[in-house]
């Protein structure tokens, strides 16, 4: 394997080297790296191909791409490749009735319960309901499973992560953060960030399930989220209203047509959290014109977030706080959070 030290002191590198060309290198001169002794991440893909001796299971390995699983597995913790193993010599003996392309195992935070969704072809029509509640049997550890191509689901859709003594629904089609060990250190950043900055309402972008901004906000203020993911706004609207904040209001649209007629006020802070594509000059050019003066600013790509960041401080904007995070080892992506201000 490729030494972890060698790999993170490149990008550490990188990260300088970037950060330099918008004079932010001062803020950040180090990477939080992931744990990897017990696994890393809460969820994989597999594939399963049929062979003259049976089906074979292949994973994803950072480094090595598509593999054998037991050379994959280490991304995993222990609790979580048990359920793969054990959920693969289920699938596997009842393979010849129940054909399954591959499967998505999804971990929770905070909590040793998983989800699992299984690939089936479309033009199986064979009912799923048999061995998908006998897999549940077997593993107590499954919360649920899904068979999205027949539109079925078995147990519960949901996980629920437990992170900083909050817990969050998640469906299991919505996007949540990924790595065990430093979202619980992403989160407590943020909050830290924010912690001497008395907000009196909340505008999130990209809002997902609702993570940043119901644990940086509280119930008193009113907040606003925006998400084009149905399922990640139903799980958003029942998050704050399992934590009784009655002024939250998260609400299903694309970012950039809602965003530039939605109200928003000086006070506010303001949330983007945008996928790695980064956030479109509309919404970026919106914010400008805004008289926001705070500004929260998460990213999993720190090119296309140096890109933003540069934008916004050509708009007037001074990036006061930013911090790392290897939450994606041995790949080119790096998770950041950044906190601007007005100038």
């Amino acid at each position: 394997m490729l030494s972890y030290e060698r790999y993170l002191q490149d990008k550490t590198l990188a990260l300088n080297d970037r950060l330099a060309q918008i004079g932010c290198d001062i803020l950040c001169a180090r990477i939080l790296p992931s744990f990897l002794e017990n696994g890393y991440r809460n969820r994989a893909k597999f594939k399963i191909f049929s062979q003259a001796t049976g089906p074979v299971l292949r994973g994803t390995d950072p480094i090595e791409g598509e593999v054998d699983v037991q050379k994959m597995l280490w991304i995993l913790p222990d609790w979580g490749r048990d359920i793969v193993t054990r959920s693969f010599k289920f699938i596997s003996k009842n393979y010849a009735k129940f054909q399954v392309d591959g499967f998505e195992i999804q971990l929770t935070h905070g909590d040793q319960k998983a989800h699992l969704t299984l690939s089936v072809g479309k033009r199986n029509k064979q009912p799923y309901e048999a061995l998908a509640q006998e897999l549940l049997a077997d593993n107590q550890t499954l919360v649920g499973i899904a068979v999205p191509s027949q539109k079925q689901v078995f147990g519960d859709s949901a996980l629920c992560h437990k992170l900083l003594g909050e817990e969050f629904q998640a469906h299991y089609s919505a996007f949540f953060q990924s790595n065990l060990g430093l979202t619980p250190e992403l989160l407590e950043t943020a909050k830290t960030m924010l912690s001497s900055r008395p907000l009196s309402g909340i505008c999130d972008l990209y809002c997902g399930v609702g993570l940043f901004s119901l644990l940086v906000g509280t119930a008193s203020i009113p907040i606003l989220g925006i998400d084009s993911q149905q399922r990640s706004i139903e799980n958003a609207n029942n998050n704050a209203l399992q934590r009784g904040f009655a002024k939250a209001e998260y609400v299903c649209c694309d970012v950039q047509k809602y965003f530039p007629d939605a109200e928003i006020f000086a006070d506010n802070l303001l949330i983007f959290d945008p996928p790695r594509t980064g956030c479109p000059v509309p919404v970026l050019e919106r914010t400008a014109r805004s008289d926001i003066s705070l500004c929260l600013m998460v990213s999993c790509c720190l090119e296309t977030q140096v890109r933003d960041l540069e934008f916004l401080q050509k708009k007037g904007f001074e990036v006061v706080a930013l911090a790392a995070f290897d939450m994606f080892p041995f790949t080119n992506f790096l998770e950041t959070i950044a906190l601007l201000q007005r100038k």
